[in-house]
């Protein structure tokens, strides 16, 4: 849990593809221990538009970043 803490400054808020905004991280969690996989939720707040990205890390070898490229996944919220 510590290590999400640390890598949050570490992650990349994409930017909204409706309004061009940068989308705010709304929620982390720990998903899978080995491989070490994060969920990184995030949300715009101008058009309520969810993003997730997953980085994977090995619990004794990391990345010399320290974390993998984001790849973002878009989807809406549904009314």
């Amino acid at each position: 849990m510590d290590q999400l803490n640390h890598s949050r400054d570490d992650i990349e808020s994409p930017s909204c593809p409706h309004c061009g905004t940068g989308m705010r991280l709304y929620r982390s969690e720990l998903v899978k221990f080995v491989p070490e996989v994060n969920l990184h939720l995030f949300n715009c707040a101008t058009c309520l538009l969810f993003a997730e990205s997953e980085t994977v890390s090995e619990a004794f070898w990391r990345t010399p970043d320290g974390i993998a490229v984001p790849r973002f996944r878009f989807f809406a919220v549904a009314a």
